[in-house]
């Protein structure tokens, strides 16, 4: 995506209530446009979006409620505010966004809420990114690595390899949003938009939800067991992780140069046409004053000026006859 020609896609944020979609939409858009709190019910209740331009290319900004609710009503007005954010931009990147619990542990309600979207608009990985909110600052050396191989054991797939881990802090000020919104940037340029169709409905109900809980509450305990097991997964993860971050963090410096040497080039051009209309119009008013100091200086000779022009014009006569 990194093209300097503009072209307009959605980003469709996805996740459950409270993991902090409104708070990333803001970032992308550099202002406070959606409401946000630490809350685990819900303060998105439809559909937002908002255009802003992201390196070259305009993007919808969407702004979508949770998925999982206490009541079933709740859940079914959430299910039809999603199918109206692609309906409304079909052509699109998708971050799903997933929060952490006590020692940085994904929330298993997370993982419920990807499995019955993935189920109905069967993501491509390209086109997809996880968004890992509000990690704890004092963390192991490995944690992304870790992170992604739990995903991955909970999720029965591949993680894609857009991943971004954005950091939990107690106060946040301009300079610490504008890191985390380069942090998804750097992301979002290294996607490829795609035209997600319905495959069938979100299938979710209230009375389910125990049930899946409680399967994945198994799921997760065997997987503690085991997770010794899966070091030299989680080391391999991790570098690739890294590496892969290296490369985006690379790729969009470079991007961001494209687009610096653009908007130096636009600047110039505009500069060199407002010289260029400038200095047209001080040879018009140069010409303008010199035609009027041309009339001015016929109409108003000197009477000595006239006497002479009038001797010369009667001593020619004489000469010619």
């Amino acid at each position: 995506m990194a093209q300097m020609q503009q072209n307009q896609y959605g980003l469709i944020i996805l996740g459950n209530s409270g993991v902090g979609k409104s708070f990333i939409a803001n970032l992308f858009l550099q202002t406070e446009q959606f409401v946000h709190k630490n809350t685990t019910s819900s303060v998105t209740k439809t559909t937002e979006f908002s255009s802003t331009e992201v390196r070259g290319n305009r993007f919808l900004i969407f702004n979508i409620p949770g998925l999982i609710e206490a009541d079933q009503k709740q859940i079914d007005i959430n299910k039809e505010e999603i199918y109206k954010a692609f309906t409304t931009c079909p052509n699109s990147v998708v971050l799903f966004v997933f929060g952490v619990g006590n020692g940085g542990r994904i929330n298993n309600d997370d993982i419920i809420a990807f499995q019955a979207l993935h189920k109905a608009y069967p993501f491509e990985s390209k086109s997809l990114a996880f968004v890992i909110n509000q990690i704890p600052l004092a963390r192991s050396p490995d944690y992304e690595g870790d992170a992604i191989t739990r995903l991955e054991e909970l999720l029965e797939m591949e993680v894609p390899n857009n991943v971004c881990f954005l950091d939990k802090f107690e106060k946040l000020d301009n300079e610490i949003k504008q890191n985390m919104r380069e942090k998804l940037l750097a992301v979002v340029q290294t996607m490829m938009p795609k035209v997600h169709t319905k495959q069938q409905d979100i299938r979710l109900q209230k009375d389910e939800l125990f049930q899946l809980r409680n399967d994945l509450a198994v799921k997760t305990a065997l997987l503690e067991k085991t997770i010794v097991q899966l070091e030299g997964t989680i080391k391999k993860n991790e570098k690739k992780y890294r590496k892969q971050m290296k490369k985006r963090d690379q790729e969009y410096d470079e991007l961001k140069k494209e687009c610096k040497t653009l908007r130096q080039w636009k600047a110039d051009e505009a500069r060199d046409l407002q010289n260029k209309a400038q200095n047209k119009q001080q040879h018009e008013d140069k010409s303008s004053e010199s035609q009027k100091t041309g009339a001015t200086s016929s109409v108003k000779k000197h009477p000595l000026v006239e006497f002479v022009e009038d001797v010369i014009v009667k001593v020619a006569e004489k000469v010619l006859k």
